[in-house]
């Protein structure tokens, strides 16, 4: 559970989540550079919660 401070990853995924759809709203048409840059973001930031999820697990938190 994020507590305080911690609880500024949330909208800083959010946001990284936005970014990442932005380039390429209907993703059939959109340029591949620009899935590809839609892709990578949403998938480092997905890895980088789950980093986060686990170290807190293995913290007890």
């Amino acid at each position: 559970m994020l507590r305080g401070d911690e609880l500024i990853i949330l909208p800083f995924l959010v946001s990284l989540y936005l970014i990442a759809a932005s380039p390429s709203p209907s993703p059939t048409r959109a340029e591949p550079r620009a899935r590809a840059f839609g892709m990578a973001l949403t998938g480092g930031s997905l890895i980088a919660a789950l980093g986060i999820a686990a170290v807190f697990i293995g913290l007890g938190r």
